[in-house]
């Protein structure tokens, strides 16, 4: 592992999953009930995303098959229809994210971002332009064709009509929901070219005193083992590999480099100082961080 040892500590322990003996799943071995219901069955093949609204309490998941449902919380036990859209068969979503409390976007298994509202029934309200590219990076979408696939997914918790995408290759992408410009994109170098498995928007965000500053952090984690931050880089529309269709730029910095793949992170909610990670070794990567308030 290679971190700046001067501004970060981190930690990797070795994940051992307990042995409850008999316990019966979903049981404390005191008897606590530590979920509330089983979630029904609510798609023919494997959910790809699950997303919790906690404004609504709504449970919202995607499926590769098409489907999409959106499910109370207070209804799980009573497995009635939560079916917002049925399967089509042939294209479905990789990842579904709640907007606010009466939209939210997907992305496709054949890239490009779609947005939807509920009151609106199961066809989408806006999509993504075809000619920006199926994840965001058109030039490279066009080279490579459809082995470039959108696999992460987040929305700003306060700026709705902002999201982030990770795709294959290390492409991160910050799309404007509304789709009046095209998304900044930004292609994986050689120190972060993995496919890009999750991606959250950082909690620490700097005033918004500028076009650059108003561009938000991202951290993300990557297969080839890595977690890196983005932030604002100038006014040039070029810099460090990102391409804007609109305003600014960002550049990418890697934080942490790992010999297998990062997998999941979270982050601290309040400055984002600590991250937990999961990689492929079945560690868990605990991070500590400066972060300038």
């Amino acid at each position: 592992m290679s971190v700046d040892a001067a501004a970060r500590d981190v930690c990797c322990e070795q994940f051992v999953e307990a042995d409850d003996g008999d316990e019966p799943a979903g049981t404390a071995p005191e008897g606590n009930t530590q979920y509330l219901h089983h979630l029904p069955h609510l798609h023919k093949v494997s959910a790809a995303s699950i997303d919790v609204n906690t404004t609504i309490q709504a449970v919202l998941s995607v499926a590769g098959d098409g489907s999409i449902s959106i499910t109370p919380l207070d209804a799980l036990a009573q497995l009635g229809d939560s079916n917002f859209k049925a399967a089509t068969g042939w294209s479905g979503y990789s990842q579904g994210r709640w907007v606010d409390s009466r939209s939210f976007a997907t992305t496709g298994v054949l890239g490009g971002l779609q947005v939807w509202d509920t009151r609106r029934g199961p066809t989408p309200v806006s999509s993504s332009p075809t000619q920006w590219g199926h994840t965001g990076c058109a030039q490279l979408d066009r080279q490579l064709g459809p082995a470039r696939q959108l696999l992460c997914l987040d929305v700003h918790p306060s700026r709705p009509n902002l999201a982030a995408t990770g795709a294959s290759g290390g492409t991160i992408a910050l799309w404007d929901l509304r789709f009046q410009s095209a998304p900044l994109a930004l292609t994986g170098d050689s120190a972060a070219a993995g496919d890009v498995w999750e991606l959250k928007f950082g909690p620490c965000e700097p005033l918004m005193s500028s076009s650059v500053a108003a561009l938000p952090p991202l951290l993300y984690c990557t297969s080839d083992g890595t977690i890196c931050q983005t932030g604002a880089a100038g006014h040039s529309s070029q810099a460090n590999g990102w391409g804007s269709g609109g305003t600014g730029a960002l550049s990418s910095e890697v934080l942490v480099t790992e010999s297998c793949s990062i997998n999941s992170f979270d982050v601290e909610p309040s400055v984002g100082q600590d991250i937990i990670a999961a990689t492929d070794y079945e560690c868990i990567l605990l991070f500590h961080r400066h972060v300038e308030l």
